[in-house]
């Protein structure tokens, strides 16, 4: 498309000059990926675009799924005010993608145009969809407050098994999704009907175990939603299970509830509630995908680590299964059960070190490896145990120490066997890298990992890049991208059962959306996700997000409250060998005093720091250079903040230029302590 000519549709005017949609005259969206997909769709007018030319344009080196797209389609068709029945202005071509369904035609952009007002409903948040992954390590790198998920499994390959794969893909459940019965009495949420409908409907579509009775039979056949019933539906459609989906405002706030019913007549019903139409949906979605799909089973070959005890190798088989599955009390328990059988279990003892690393007792797990280490190992075992050592460095704080022992077992050659422990490891060594604020080099580990695990045909893999990848995001302030990269991984946990492990992607989830706003959800989030990794017994998740109740108290400015919290979280993690999570509670109490001017509990806090914490983002790496300046010295104060500047060179922001913007305006005034920075 020339400079000179944008495109016309129906009422609406597409200014990619400007990045805008108008209509009659005012700006409707501004949002970048709205009006692109708006101006791809036009340029290829009357044909259709498929979903992998949309996924390379609008998300460009970037690792992101079909569902995305169908998200995305979604509220574009919201923001035009269409709806999934009528599919007036956007047509969804069934196997193809999308095309513009109204004449699209180029014109000269000299239109009259009202100031800017916000879009109907551009509100971006999540998209969503993908595969899965099993034995992992979850560790919370407190460098960016974010969790990373690494692999200390030497070799318990986990793959599909292709049975269930083939029964899934011949014999799909045939799902009829009806349209939304609507109980909110405003005429802004009229697309919530059928636009909700279609967009179910869609995301469900992209599981091969399940086929979607198209929407437009549906529509036919059920005129009015809320007297339908499975007979009356399924009876005709040949459906063996039917969603029914009603919406309303509670408080002002949307909520979509489902009903989930079978030939039986059972059924399931739960409402979801969220900050807008798409996220109580997204929430949805999340659930009814986990009733519906039959879930991947991940076999775990174990029986090269047996004993001769077989009544100890059930138990051990059982624990190993929980421990993947994040389950960690019960994964202890039969572990222990395995060793009370055969006290010389090498391998009962090596999954206990690595389960002991996982529920941060790193003094324990390091007394199991060094037991472990006293005997002669195997190739396997010797890789198993430098493994976790590797792991408890890493939750010792001592970053570059993990790193070097990952990038080591990335050339050994019984690592160099197996295209899935090289994934794991090439996991581990980008999430580390991105720990240490090395951003540039963490990506090309991780797409590397994700290489390994194609290699591998261990399609699972893919979920935990994109849960790291989510990580690099964050660290980069992309926060739709984090949240959408979130928000697939925690899909591919659902989809493989793993409970323990789609807590850590809801929690990120909650972290990111709190840099976005969205406050008192996140309180209430995180609230609940202590008790989850209380009921789990993970004790890494529940001091996270208590740091985290710190943060929101930061976020809403109550810099006494978020003190307290902090010294709260430092007390319980006394307790534990957990230091980066000390670090990191240490940096937010130490931030909050400095908020309240504080400068000595604030200095008292940061001399309790251990190992190597480093965080690069803009409200952590000035800490020094604010305590430099309540403490009444600005001109050195400036002087570090463009130390940290020149040092951190590419991978400064317009963000750090903000905050170093605040140093320079201090120094300039009589009073430094009367100029709080606001980071």
């Amino acid at each position: 498309m020339q400079d000179s000519l944008h495109f016309q549709f129906g009422d609406f005017s597409l200014d990619m000059g400007n990045t805008r949609l108008i209509r009659d005259g005012v700006v409707v969206s501004n949002d970048d990926k709205i009006v692109k997909a708006l101006n791809l769709l036009c340029e290829h007018y009357p044909e259709a675009v498929d979903k992998d030319l949309m996924l390379e344009t609008l998300w460009p080196s970037q690792v992101v799924t079909d569902w995305s797209v169908s998200k995305l389609i979604s509220e574009i068709r919201q923001v035009l005010g269409d709806n999934g029945k009528d599919q007036g202005y956007i047509k969804t071509v069934r196997g193809k993608g999308f095309r513009m369904n109204t004449p699209v035609s180029q014109a000269s952009p000299q239109i009259e145009v009202t100031p800017k007002v916000p879009p109907a409903t551009t509100n971006t948040t999540s998209r969503t969809k993908t595969k899965q992954p099993p034995a992992k390590i979850f560790k919370w790198v407190a460098s960016v407050g974010v969790i990373a998920i690494l692999f200390v499994a030497a070799f318990a390959h986990f793959y599909l098994d292709p049975q269930q794969g083939m029964a899934n893909a011949n014999n799909p459940e045939r799902i009829a999704v009806l349209p939304v019965a609507s109980q909110a009495d405003s005429n802004v949420h009229n697309w919530v009907e059928y636009g909700v409908m279609a967009l179910v409907a869609e995301q469900l579509s992209q599981y091969p175990s399940i086929q979607i009775i198209p929407v437009d039979r549906v529509v036919a056949l059920v005129p009015d939603s809320t007297t339908a019933t499975f007979d009356d539906v399924c009876g005709q459609l040949g459906c063996s299970k039917m969603v029914a989906m009603t919406f309303s405002l509670d408080n002002n706030q949307p909520q979509i509830q489902f009903v989930l019913t079978d030939e039986k007549g059972e059924s399931l019903s739960i409402p979801f509630v969220g900050v807008d139409v798409i996220d109580s949906a997204n929430k949805m979605l999340e659930v009814l995908a986990a009733n519906l799909i039959p879930r991947d089973q991940d076999i775990i070959p174990l029986a090269n680590t047996f004993s001769s005890n077989e009544k100890a190798n059930r138990d051990y088989a059982i624990g190993v299964h929980e421990l993947f599955s994040g389950e960690l009390k019960d994964a202890r328990n039969y572990l222990n059960m395995a060793l009370e059988k055969e006290p010389e279990f090498f391998w009962a003892k090596a999954y206990l070190a690595d389960l002991t690393y996982r529920t941060g007792e790193l003094e324990q797990s390091s007394a199991f490896v060094e037991e472990l280490e006293m005997i002669e190992l195997t190739d396997a075992q010797a890789f198993f145990i430098r493994n976790i050592q590797s792991n408890i460095l890493y939750s010792e704080g001592k970053l570059n120490d993990s790193l070097a022992i990952t990038l080591a077992l990335q050339v050994n050659p019984f690592v160099m066997k197996d295209p899935l422990i090289m994934g794991n490891q090439f996991l581990n060594s980008g999430s580390s890298m991105q720990a240490l604020g090395r951003l540039d080099d963490a990506i090309p580990q991780l797409v590397k990992a994700r290489e390994y695990y194609q290699a591998a045909g261990y399609g699972s893999g893919e979920g935990k890049v994109l849960f790291n990848l989510g990580n690099v995001y964050l660290s980069q302030m992309d926060l739709e991208s984090a949240v959408d990269h979130y928000q697939q991984a925690k899909d591919v946990f659902i989809r493989y059962g793993l409970t323990g492990y789609a807590l850590f992607a809801r929690h990120q989830i909650a972290t990111t959306n709190l840099q976005r706003g969205d406050v008192l959800n996140v309180e209430n989030e995180l609230k609940l996700l202590i008790q989850a990794y209380q009921g789990n017994g993970d004790m890494e998740g529940e001091m996270t997000a208590y740091n985290d109740l710190a943060l929101v108290s930061m976020v809403q400015e109550n810099y006494e409250q978020a003190a307290q919290r902090a010294e709260e979280a430092l007390e319980n993690l006394a307790k534990t060998e957990l230091s980066y999570l000390k670090n990191h509670a240490i940096h937010l109490g130490a931030k909050a005093y400095l908020m309240l001017g504080n400068a000595g509990k604030a200095e008292a806090l940061l001399t309790q720091l251990e190992g190597e914490w480093s965080d690069q983002r803009s409200g952590y790496v000035f800490i020094n250079a604010h305590l430099t300046l309540v403490k009444g010295d600005a001109a050195l104060a400036l002087a570090q903040a463009y130390s940290l500047k020149e040092k951190m060179a590419e991978s400064w922001t317009p963000e750090h230029e903000k905050v170093l913007e605040q140093f320079k305006l201090a120094a300039t005034e009589d009073d430094a302590k009367a100029q709080p920075i606001q980071y």
